[in-house]
């Protein structure tokens, strides 16, 4: 049985409507990031171990006053002489602006 309202040819659309185009470029990725470590009370020397137990920063006294670095993505360890350590990590998220965000560190 023939249906006349079924279409015999599918219809043509100009310009077609699923044109693929190229997306936009991302930006450079950042490889590096804001951290601030403070020290809780003052103490010694601080040092920052990265992940394979290496020194990535030293300074021979950071109480009681933060100091700022700039990391690579990744997890490390701040040690405070006579303060403590704590362990951190450089996710390297992104504010909604596209800016970096800084990471806090208290030990």
């Amino acid at each position: 049985m023939q249906d006349d309202d079924i279409a015999k040819m599918p219809e043509v659309y100009d310009p077609d409507p699923f044109d693929i185009v190229p997306a936009a470029q991302a930006p450079a990725a950042v490889s590096i990031f804001p951290v601030q470590i403070t020290p809780s009370r003052p103490g010694g020397a601080g040092r920052v171990f990265g992940a394979n137990l290496v020194d990535v920063v030293a300074t021979e006294n950071p109480s009681p006053a933060a100091w700022k670095l700039r990391l690579p993505r990744g997890i490390y360890k701040a040690v405070v002489d006579g303060v403590g350590e704590k362990l951190f990590e450089v996710t390297g998220a992104l504010m909604p602006d596209g800016n970096t965000s800084e990471i806090n560190v208290t030990v």
